[in-house]
């Protein structure tokens, strides 16, 4: 006499239920560790934004040492090389003589190809531009999130369409 055989039918595999618990707990799982890796990548790419410019910010202060002045564009220009010679979503060109004086001090002039939309646009990479007015030279980028911090940069809208626009003035 077997007291361990199961009465009636034998039971093979998993129910309904169970089934859909364990699903349910791997999608739970997957979505937790998406969200991680996509806010490690979205980080990471800020922290080359920051590194860009603080790039950009010594070839600029070795341009004036060397000239005993900033290097002016004549209209908004594009920091960096790009495949289609602009940036921030084709709004902004490459200015090619600004881009071979600062080529002097920075070998490989970075360019950020990785876009940050905002108000339904894309912006990729840095903006430059002289404003008269002011006898400022400014660096203009976007920041992925919003209240992002902009290292030796100013926060000039800290909540742009989810992304923080940085200016960094000489």
């Amino acid at each position: 006499m077997n007291i361990f055989k199961n009465k009636g039918k034998n039971k093979y595999g998993f129910t309904i239920i169970e089934l859909i618990v364990v699903i349910a707990i791997i999608a739970v799982l997957a979505a937790i560790v998406i969200t991680n890796v996509n806010d490690i990548s979205r980080k990471d790419r800020n922290v080359k934004r920051l590194a860009d410019i603080k790039a950009y910010a010594i070839a600029f202060a070795m341009a004036f040492e060397k000239n005993g002045e900033y290097p002016k564009p004549v209209i908004p220009s594009c920091l960096g090389n790009y495949k289609n010679d602009t940036c921030w979503g084709g709004r902004v060109s490459e200015f090619e003589s600004f881009n071979t004086i600062l080529a002097e001090f920075i070998p490989s002039l970075p360019a950020s190809e990785d876009p940050v939309m905002a108000n339904g646009l894309n912006y990729n990479g840095y903006v430059c531009q002289y404003i008269s007015r002011l006898k400022a030279l400014t660096l203009t980028w976007l920041m992925e999130g919003e209240s992002q911090s902009c290292g030796t940069g100013k926060v000039s809208s800290p909540n742009y369409y989810g992304a923080t626009v940085c200016i960094y003035s000489f």
